[in-house]
């Protein structure tokens, strides 16, 4: 069975129009030219793989419009495309599973003091990207233009071209480096998952900037920073925005660079040395539970869940400050689980001014051992020692 994987795709609150799928194939070519350069004209490069556009997208000069992202990248499209609209039946809904979010489940949600059932209703994709790590073409779906005019902070053709990026990023075939498919479904850490989805989108919406800039078209990333009604929307719009901050920062138009991305915190803060601090010890929990499994959630998930919680954007900025790593880790006993959250902070006021604005959250009782936490009540519970905290809660 072919492996698709989908890159993260821009999310909004739209219906999808559907178009119909009778294809019209603009060109392709098996020549072309050395390494393309931004910069150069329009026509002195030639594809070397086949666009094919779909009925019911609107009329654009997509060859060109490769040309140009190729010149922005330095990279050259080398799998043959097809472009469509998003079919209704198929849309991508960013959060499907109401219950958690990555690998958070529903319990370490409502230990940090947020609804787990909190969804977008409706919510799908403007765009989305699939192809096989193995190989072959590129299938790009976008919303109907209908729709997208109805989202302020970008055009059709920044659409376009944070969609385009990821096909144009793809070797021919696969090769010593490419992902394969085992290590596509690898399990990754909530943390490095969405510090990985923060570069490949934010390289995207810097590479649909710097074509907007240029060629015309309007894309305003500022407005992801907004808050969200939804918890979970405004996470992800926030892992875009800065994803989009770190690959402007640093100039970055390709993809090269994802595998050095490990944290969240790399993300936010680009110009501070990423800390190779050893994961926190396991807590020591009553005997009767066992342990399931070990996440790690990262500074930019909690810095947006404080917001979305109420805390103002600089105050959750600050309160995030001194963060080093963390560790959350799910028990089980029977029906019962108990999740604990164990940070570490460079200083212990750093530690303080974290729980200040936690306050605001949620309630908790602090308690000296973790050996003594009765989950006869679903109540939080914290225990710090020095610059470390860690944070439990019991469910059925």
């Amino acid at each position: 069975m072919t492996i698709l994987v989908v890159l993260v795709a821009l999310a909004v609150v739209f219906g999808l129009v559907t178009g119909t799928d009778v294809i019209r194939q603009l060109g392709s070519s098996e020549t072309g030219i050395g390494n393309v350069v931004d910069g150069g004209t329009e026509n002195d490069t030639q594809l070397k793989a086949s666009i094919t556009v779909c009925d019911g997208i609107p009329d654009r000069d997509y060859e060109q419009i490769v040309h140009r992202v190729e010149r922005i990248m330095d990279k050259r499209l080398r799998r043959n495309l097809t472009i469509c609209t998003v079919d209704s039946g198929a849309a991508i809904d960013t959060t499907p599973d109401s219950g958690r979010f990555a690998r958070v489940g529903s319990s370490g949600l409502e230990l940090l003091g947020v609804d787990p059932s909190a969804n977008v209703a409706g919510r799908s994709s403007l765009g989305s990207t699939s192809f096989s790590p193995s190989g072959g073409p590129v299938t790009i779906r976008l919303a109907n233009e209908s729709v997208v005019e109805n989202v302020s902070w970008l055009s059709y053709e920044a659409l376009v071209v944070h969609e385009l990026s990821s096909a144009v990023s793809l070797p021919g075939a696969a090769n010593g480096t490419e992902i394969s498919p085992q290590s596509a479904n690898r399990r990754l850490t909530t943390d490095r998952l969405l510090a990985q989805q923060a570069f490949g989108n934010g390289v995207s919406l810097y590479v649909a900037d710097r074509y907007v800039r240029r060629y015309g078209g309007h894309l305003n990333a500022l407005a992801l920073t907004d808050r969200d009604r939804t918890w979970k929307r405004q996470v992800l719009q926030s892992v875009y925005y800065h994803g989009y901050r770190y690959s402007r920062t640093r100039n970055i138009t390709t993809f090269e660079r994802s595998d050095r991305i490990h944290s969240t915190s790399r993300i936010l803060h680009p110009d501070r040395e990423e800390s190779l601090a050893d994961t926190p010890a396991r807590p020591d929990v009553p005997d009767s539970f066992d342990h399931a499994r070990t996440d790690r959630i990262g500074e930019l998930f909690v810095r947006e869940l404080l917001r979305a919680n109420g805390v103002a954007e600089n105050r959750a900025a600050t309160a995030t400050e001194g963060w080093i790593i963390d560790r959350m880790d799910y028990f089980r006993n029977g029906s019962t689980t108990l999740v604990t959250w164990r940070v570490t902070w460079d200083d212990p006021k750093e530690l303080s001014a974290f729980l200040a604005a936690y306050d605001r959250t949620a309630d908790y009782t602090e308690i000296s051992s973790l050996r003594v936490v009765d989950c006869r009540d679903e109540q939080r519970y914290l225990v710090t020692s020095g610059r470390t905290m860690t944070l439990a809660r019991c469910s059925s």
